[in-house]
């Protein structure tokens, strides 16, 4: 059975801290692919929508993992528009095939929303939350989820950019090379993406 890691965001833009997190992941749980699903409209974010439109955050993270060979990108959630629900996408994935297991990349950072998802039980059942871990936010998972047999709390490095500081960093035109590949980041200034104040 094909392991998936579906790694959900804005990735508004994609950043190295991404791609740090999904990388360990993929090595440290055994997976066979981790799968990036941009948002169309994330929902719990009702105040704070993603600034760049979903085909440029689309094409930025395409970019950002095309030399991958276990990476890949989907874009279920920006053809369905609307609301951006989890349980959605996990079911439209399971529908396409009987051969996989599924696993969702969630930082600690965000489990305190959990019981607030669409039909977080039914998608609890689906698939296996892989929650990494973010010493700054500690988390009682078993307060939290319940059933704890359905969750893996991931330890690992903790150079997690914030998505925030640097679309700041743009606006101020300071370097950011270090925090973006350099293939998104030229894909950002062809474009003038987050040009403007926040």
């Amino acid at each position: 059975m094909k392991k998936v890691g579906i790694f959900g965001g804005t990735f508004d833009p994609i950043h190295c801290g991404h791609l740090s997190v999904a990388n360990h992941i993929y090595s440290s749980c055994d997976l066979d692919t981790v799968i990036f699903v941009p948002a169309y409209s994330p929902q719990l974010r009702e105040d704070k929508q993603p600034v760049a439109c979903s085909i440029h955050r689309y094409n930025m993270t395409k970019l950002a993992i095309h030399e991958s060979s276990y990476f890949e990108i989907s874009d279920i959630e920006l053809l369905r528009k609307g609301p951006s629900y989890m349980i959605d996408t996990v079911e439209t994935f399971l529908n396409s095939s009987t051969d996989i297991e599924l696993f969702l990349i969630i930082g600690s950072d965000n489990i305190e929303k959990l019981p607030f998802w669409h039909r977080k039980d039914e998608l609890l059942k689906l698939c296996t939350l892989l929650v990494y871990e973010r010493p700054e936010y500690k988390t009682n998972l078993s307060l939290i989820i319940g059933d704890e047999s359905s969750s893996i709390m991931i330890s690992g490095p903790q150079n997690i950019e914030s998505g925030t500081e640097i679309r700041k960093q743009i606006y101020q035109d300071n370097d950011i090379s270090h925090a973006i590949p350099e293939i998104v980041l030229n894909y950002i200034k062809e474009n003038k993406l987050y040009l403007k104040q926040e």
